[in-house]
Order: C-alpha cells, then sequence, then structure tokens
C-alpha cells in the first residue's frame, strides 16, 4: 500500500474514533508511521479530540466564528453541571469566556480577545475536555 493510500485510510479512521483513548493511540500509530505531522494534520486530530469531548458530554454545538466560539450544552448536561463548581473552575479564562443560557441550554461564548484563533481553540479544547470529564467521569 502506498504512504498516500495508508495517509487516506488514517483520516477515515479518524472519522471515527470515540474515545480519548482510541484516538491517543491512532494518533501514536500515525506518528511511528510518518513522523511529525503537518500543522492541518495535527489540527485535524485537535478538532476530532473537541468532537470526542463533545459528544461524550452531550454538546449540542460548537461553532467558530471569528472571533469567537460558541458551546452550547444539552438541557441533559446543563441540569447535571453543578453550576457554583463550573463557575469555580472556569474562573482562570476570566473576561474571555461569556455564559448565557438559550432555551434552558447552557451557551458558552469564548472570545479571543488578543489570543490568536489556535490560543482560542486550545482554551476551548481545555473547556471541553473539562465537561467531558465532569459529566461522564
Amino acid at each position: 500500500m502506498a504512504d498516500s493510500e495508508l495517509k487516506i485510510e488514517f483520516y477515515k479512521r479518524l472519522k471515527y474514533v470515540d474515545t480519548p483513548e482510541s484516538l491517543e493511540s491512532l494518533e501514536t500509530e500515525m506518528l511511528e508511521r510518518f513522523g511529525e505531522f503537518p500543522t492541518e494534520v495535527a489540527r485535524l486530530i485537535q478538532l476530532t479530540r473537541m468532537r470526542i469531548f463533545a459528544e461524550r458530554a452531550r454538546v449540542e454545538r460548537v461553532k467558530q466564528t471569528d472571533p469567537k466560539i460558541e458551546i452550547v450544552l444539552s438541557e441533559q448536561t446543563t441540569q447535571t453541571l453543578d453550576v457554583a463548581d463550573f463557575v469555580k473552575w472556569t474562573v482562570p479564562i476570566g473576561r474571555g469566556l461569556g455564559m448565557g443560557q438559550e432555551e434552558g441550554k447552557l451557551v458558552l461564548t469564548l472570545n479571543r480577545g488578543k489570543q490568536t484563533v489556535q490560543q482560542m481553540t486550545e482554551q476551548a479544547e481545555r473547556l471541553l475536555a473539562e465537561i467531558d470529564r465532569r459529566i461522564v467521569q
């Protein structure tokens, strides 16, 4: 099998991973086979990780429109989160995080401010990972 065909197979497999552990395993396999990733592949892996966290935590929508990323939690996740605890662990984000409610769903808005789009995306990934950790446990 040619390297290009193998790469396409890896990209297809990214679509179906559903746990952080299976993504990590695939990522390791790709690194061993191809070496360091180009920026685009690293970004695809990051977005896949965010998708996994969002699906597991029942996040309804993650939408990036510069200069912000909006995360809408499902009603079930909104009700499951301990709001007081949630506010405590989001304090380090500061004014960069807006919170609102839409039809009984918590809406989180990460504002870019002086961050790069990549930094804001990394912050969204950490936020989704924390929501996943607290919901899935």
